[in-house]
């Protein structure tokens, strides 16, 4: 069994923007449990692109994802986003982000 852990919304602008509430974070969620629990994933916040909180992604995706290398881990870091962040939808292998959109989700990539 595989497991995916969600950090909550509201933990994003400490992991994003500071070291020390990051480590924690780790050390209180993931290090504990791993490598006993096959964690695969860990997704930084819940549709919160489109949103407030967007412009933090990008920064908490590379920040944990350092940690968690650092750990020697093999667990990888993503983010879920709202549906609507999508121009078309259909058929699956045509997605592709809004125009409204792209602007957002690149620079929170690049951020």
């Amino acid at each position: 069994m595989e497991v995916i852990v969600g950090v909550l919304n509201e933990d994003l602008v400490n992991l994003a923007t500071g070291t020390g509430p990051l480590w924690e974070w780790v050390d209180a969620n993931l290090k504990p449990y791993y490598p006993e629990v096959n964690m695969t994933y860990v997704v930084a916040g819940n549709e919160v692109v489109p949103g407030d909180l967007s412009s933090l992604v990008g920064s908490a995706i590379r920040n944990l994802q350092g940690v968690l290398l650092s750990y020697k881990t093999s667990v990888l870091v993503t983010t879920a986003v709202a549906l609507k962040v999508l121009g078309s939808s259909y058929p699956p292998s045509a997605r592709v982000f809004s125009d409204s959109m792209k602007a957002d989700v690149v620079s929170s990539s690049e951020s």
